[in-house]
């Protein structure tokens, strides 16, 4: 359906997403808290499923636009 659409469709390995830091890819069972995402290697935070999303999909995140 999405094809038939024109949109793109990616599949991404759910493995550890939640656990790996948008800003420098280090993975840690530590960084996710529940909500909050903070990570042990080089400090940044995010609200947790914000931080899923700019990282995918597959390491290229998404451009928002705004207007």
């Amino acid at each position: 359906m999405a094809a038939k659409s024109g949109k793109v469709l990616f599949k991404v390995n759910p493995r550890d997403t939640s656990r790996e830091c948008s800003a420098c890819g280090h993975i840690d069972k530590a960084n996710r808290d529940r909500e909050r995402f903070i990570c042990t290697e080089c400090g940044h935070f995010d609200h947790a499923e914000c931080d899923s999303f700019w990282r995918n999909p597959v390491m290229g995140g998404f451009q928002a636009s705004v207007g």
